[in-house]
């Protein structure tokens, strides 16, 4: 396991939707993250307030897209993100939701697959490694 991710096997398709989403420690004792920048059924990615270490439990809010409803959830980290990409500014965690009400987690889910699919977490071809070594050997 590496210190940015937990593994790399994504279930749901994540969708663009920024709305309240509270991520705190286990403990509550550190404010982790305020806003979710994409949503998915079992996740979320937040951009980040605190360091955060891959693997951390963590207690969730989210609030339902357009509406006064928040859902409480469990967690941990999955990975640490930290603003790589083009247009991102702040660093980000995602969160790998495991415990949730099964009906506000459909809730959830109905409202999430309304906003737009998010590109990144879209998997690119494999690299092939022997390949890359050969191009740079003949150059």
């Amino acid at each position: 396991m590496s210190n940015t991710t937990m593994h790399s096997d994504r279930q749901h398709p994540r969708h663009s939707i920024q709305t309240g989403c509270i991520v705190f420690t286990q403990d509550g004792e550190r404010l982790l993250g305020e806003r979710s920048l994409d949503l998915s059924y079992n996740g979320a990615r937040v951009r980040s307030c605190e360091p955060a270490k891959v693997g951390e439990k963590v207690r969730v809010r989210i609030q339902v897209p357009k509406s006064d409803i928040w859902i409480d959830a469990s967690g941990y980290v999955a990975r640490v993100l930290p603003a790589r990409r083009r247009g991102e500014a702040d660093p980000s965690i995602a969160i790998e939701i495991n415990r949730m009400d099964g009906m506000l987690r459909l809730l959830l889910a109905a409202s999430v697959r309304q906003g737009p699919r998010t590109l990144y977490g879209e998997r690119g071809r494999a690299r092939d490694y022997v390949e890359v070594v050969r191009r740079i050997a003949d150059d």
